[in-house]
Formats: structure tokens, C-alpha cells, sequence
């Protein structure tokens, strides 16, 4: 993370390995540290314009949503991430597994409903969905 936050590395960079480390807080457990990186990786992202990364850190912030008990609020993040990146990304793994997960607590229909709403998001009105608070 220090590499990636220099003042010649690119935002997507910064963006990319803070969605990294909040999945893997996420996995170890560490809420508070997983919330931190998702908050900084979606910052870096919007601040990149990088559809495709912004979509990226919306999939790490659906994990961290699933992880604290919140399926529906992951599966409106990860229907967000489809409407901002125009289409699913099929090299980002996590996207699946995440969507399975809720989709298998929700059901069918509620699952449905929570992506659906999330797809009406676009990048201006992202921060409506998703205020940026650093240190989150």
C-alpha cells in the first residue's frame, strides 16, 4: 500500500490493493480495518473515474456488507456495480461468490429486488448510495 500510495502511482492502483486488504481483513475478521480499506479504495476510485475499478471497490464494500449481516444492502452494491461498469465482470471472483452468498439468505425475489435498485445507481449519484467517510 505504501508503493501504491506515492504521488506517481495511479489512483486505480491505490484503489485495486485497498480493496485487497479490506477483503482480506474481511476474511481474518477485522471489520473496522475491512470497513477502513473499502472506504480508502472507493475514494481512490472515484477520484481515478475508472468505471471498472469504482465497480471493483462497489463488489469489496458488497462483501464487507454480507460479512456484517447485510445481504440485501450487498446485493443493491453489487447490482450497482454492474449499472456503473455497463456489465458483469466475470474475472472478478469474489462478485460471484459474494452474489451466491446473499442470493442463498435472500432468495430468488428479495435478492432480484436489492440488485435492481442498486442498478438505478449511476457515478453522480454513487455517493448517495455510498458516502465516502476516510477512516470509516
Amino acid at each position: 500500500m505504501e508503493l501504491a500510495s506515492s504521488s506517481s502511482a495511479v489512483q486505480q492502483i491505490r484503489a485495486l490493493t485497498a480493496t485487497g486488504l479490506g477483503y482480506l481483513a474481511g476474511a481474518e475478521g477485522d471489520l473496522y480495518a475491512a470497513r477502513r480499506w473499502h472506504a480508502e479504495a472507493l475514494q481512490a476510485a472515484r477520484s481515478s473515474t475508472d468505471a471498472p475499478v469504482i465497480a471493483q471497490t462497489l463488489t469489496g464494500l458488497a462483501d464487507l456488507a454480507l460479512r456484517e449481516g447485510d445481504p440485501e444492502r450487498a446485493a443493491e452494491l453489487l447490482g450497482a456495480s454492474f449499472a456503473i461498469r455497463g456489465t458483469r465482470d466475470r474475472s472478478v471472483i469474489e462478485e460471484e461468490r459474494t452474489a451466491g452468498q446473499a442470493r442463498s439468505v435472500l432468495g430468488d425475489a428479495r435478492y432480484g429486488e436489492a440488485y435492481q435498485r442498486g442498478q438505478c445507481v449511476t457515478v453522480d449519484t454513487l455517493a448517495a448510495l455510498v458516502p465516502v467517510t476516510p477512516g470509516a
